[in-house]
């Protein structure tokens, strides 16, 4: 997980990027998510931290990623997620992970089944077990972390 925004939408110099970053709307996953959970906690210690009122701090849930990308492309705010999600616009420059703020959390994502499972289900586990284990290698660490 990493903060990213919009090029261009923050100062560079590390000693303002948290005050001008908390001017914007934080932009995260579903309310009462674990990533929504931690964000806001980061989102008050920073408040905090930079002497910039909780109440004029806005961290906003996003129902879907799809359009948290988009509010994030179109310079809305600063969001909270994985790189490997906007691989395609980091490498283009158009948005950025901004460097010297603590990062959020990484997502954990976990696969579980009944033990008493089907034929059907345990192939479709090891399935998708071997597609996460092969994008996990290929990719290395910087995106994902095979566990």
């Amino acid at each position: 997980m990493h903060w990213i925004a919009q090029r261009g939408l923050l100062p560079s110099d590390p000693a303002s990027l948290a005050r001008a970053m908390l001017r914007w709307p934080i932009l995260t996953f579903g309310r009462g998510t674990a990533p929504h959970i931690a964000v806001d906690a980061m989102v008050t210690r920073l408040a905090v931290h930079n002497n910039v009122p909780l109440s004029e701090t806005r961290v906003t849930c996003m129902p879907s990623v799809a359009a948290m990308i988009h509010l994030l492309r179109d310079g809305y705010g600063v969001a909270a997620v994985p790189s490997l999600l906007v691989t395609a616009y980091l490498d283009s420059g158009e948005l950025v992970a901004l460097t010297g703020l603590h990062a959020p959390p990484p997502i954990v994502v976990a696969m579980c089944r009944r033990a008493d499972a089907g034929v059907a289900t345990l192939a479709a586990e090891q399935a998708a077990h071997d597609v996460c284990r092969g994008f996990c290698v290929t990719h290395g660490k910087a995106l994902i972390e095979a566990l």
